[in-house]
């Protein structure tokens, strides 16, 4: 029950986790691996619920997320209406959240500093928050890696208060290029292998288009 809870929650987080003078437009494209701390937990069961990776599409506060296998087919992130839609797997409706309250967790403390992480060339500093979630009464972490060559504008997201983002990249203004969500059972972590700045995309269009290709049910 315990692990069950845990995974729908991260398997939010995931989704937001992963969004100014020179602010990113583009594509980056994540892969994603696992640490795992607890034998009844196998890399199969997590690739079915995360993925082995995504492409992201961000511009102007908004983002069209889409993913490589696991639950999720895409999300998208619209923080000028604050709207969240997620559209799983095997299913032909999109969900509609509204991310600007945050229910059953609660922030533990934050950490920050420089770090020796390079990705794709970048040296990168950290922030990372670690979190209760009450109902379970279970810790968790998400750790974000960044570097101020790959700006935006954090105050965008000041009213998405789900998964934390209003904090996170409120204080990071920028797009993390590696991140890993943690606990006592396993860790996920997902690592940018290509940023495309040359990239070219209408996300207003892209977004339009899958809205209106499916039905929408609203969860709030």
């Amino acid at each position: 029950m315990k692990f069950s809870k845990l995974l729908l929650i991260l398997g939010f987080i995931i989704s937001i986790a992963v969004n100014a003078q020179g602010e990113f437009k583009g594509k980056i494209i994540y892969k994603v691996d696992f640490e795992i701390e607890h034998p009844n937990i196998s890399e199969e069961m997590l690739y079915e619920e995360f993925g082995t990776g995504a492409i992201f599409l961000y511009d102007n506060g908004k983002y069209y997320q889409e993913y490589f296998d696991g639950a999720t087919e895409f999300d998208i992130m619209d923080s000028t209406s604050g709207i969240y839609y997620n559209k799983k797997k095997n299913n032909d409706t999109i969900f509609v959240f509204d991310p600007s309250f945050r229910t059953d967790e609660s922030l533990i403390n934050i950490e920050e500093g420089s770090s020796n992480e390079i990705v794709l060339g970048y040296q990168c500093d950290f922030f990372k928050i670690n979190v209760n979630i009450d109902s379970i009464n279970q810790n968790y972490y998400l750790k974000f890696f960044f570097t101020k060559e790959i700006p935006i504008d954090g105050s965008r997201f000041e009213n998405i208060k789900k998964g934390f983002a209003n904090i996170t990249y409120g204080k990071m203004n920028a797009i993390p290029i590696k991140f890993e969500i943690g606990d006592e059972y396993f860790k996920m972590i997902a690592t940018a292998s290509e940023i495309d700045e040359s990239y070219k995309f209408d996300i207003d269009q892209i977004i339009q288009e899958k809205l209106k290709s499916y039905p929408k049910k609203n969860l709030n």
